[in-house]
């Protein structure tokens, strides 16, 4: 198989109706991300302790940076990372993740001295950052919180693996955040799914957490306040670029709080998004066509092509 998932190559009998996590595929991402809103919006004891621990973080940066440590807050910063190993975006091949550049710190650390309601400390989401700080899209948002909470997703990684009897190996990852110390601390080792072919860990991602876009989003927030509140008819027939609109929500910060306002006040619509999404019969007799079309063997790569046609065929049918 060109893109096969975990349980194709350990031929494991689960699948994934009966399961609470996304089987992983190992050649490429799965177009989901981890929603910090699901935590907050959650009646689990255990996410919502969850959602305290992202804001306990980010409460002690804003004090640092407050208390003009500014070395030990970027240092807290510097430890947040880009976790391949969960499959999560939408990136191809390899799973090498990479820590928070220094232009991307420098841009948090200003947002906690620049605006007034940040530095008071009234923040209520960390997806608040992204509609102040350039460069923190959905995917940092994921990749932040995922880091943050990275002792949490070791621990239910490895109670899947014993509750499923995965095939795993004993890995000691990296640094987990410990909010009683406000520090980094070395992860405990761990056994965990594995990459069978390169021997690199997996770790799983609960499916009661994953959707396209946070519930909190740049682009919502663009269509359904910005555009609509601040632009004025004219203005709004061509788009504002996002570093202006990013600008003035530094500005007028009021106007974030009055849009997180609006989304927590409908949080109930806030649903996980679902791994596959059925098609319709006109996408799938074109993909019926085009799988009857293609040549035999891997000419031209028709074995990768017959695969992705086939898995929207079935995933659509099955639904």
């Amino acid at each position: 198989m060109t893109n096969p998932r975990l349980v194709d190559v350990f031929g494991l009998s689960f699948s994934q109706d009966d399961v609470g996590f996304a089987i992983p595929k190992l050649n490429e991402d799965i177009p989901l991300y981890i929603d910090p809103f699901l935590l907050w919006n959650s009646t689990k004891r255990q996410y919502k302790e969850l959602h305290d621990i992202l804001l306990g973080f980010f409460g002690l940066v804003r004090k640092q940076v407050l208390d003009g440590n500014a070395n030990a807050a970027a240092t807290l910063l510097s430890g947040v990372f880009e976790p391949r190993e969960i499959g999560l975006g939408y990136a191809l091949g390899s799973k090498q993740g990479s820590n928070i550049g220094a232009q991307l710190i420098a841009s948090i650390m200003h947002a906690f001295t620049s605006i007034p309601q940040l530095a008071a400390g009234e923040m209520r989401h960390l997806e608040e950052l992204q509609l102040v700080v350039p460069g923190l899209a959905e995917d940092r948002i994921s990749d932040t919180s995922i880091s943050i909470l990275y002792h949490f997703f070791l621990e239910y990684t490895a109670q899947q693996v014993r509750d499923y009897a995965i095939p795993s190996r004993e890995f000691r990852l990296r640094t987990s955040f410990d909010l009683d110390s406000g520090i980094w601390r070395p992860s405990a080792a761990k056994l965990l799914p594995f990459d069978p072919r390169s021997g690199e860990p997996i770790l799983l991602a609960p499916l009661d957490l994953l959707r396209h876009l946070p519930w909190i989003n740049y682009e919502n927030y663009y269509l359904a306040c910005y555009s609509k509140q601040i632009l004025t008819p004219t203005a709004r027939q061509t788009r504002t670029a996002k570093a202006a609109v990013l600008a003035y929500n530094s500005r007028h910060y009021a106007e974030v709080e009055r849009y997180v306002d609006e989304r927590e006040g409908v949080g109930q619509e806030c649903k996980p998004d679902p791994l596959f999404s059925p098609v319709s019969q006109q996408t799938l007799r074109r993909k019926y066509d085009q799988i009857r079309a293609l040549p035999t063997g891997r000419t031209g790569g028709a074995d990768r092509a017959y695969e992705d046609l086939i898995a929207v065929l079935l995933t659509s049918l099955s639904g």
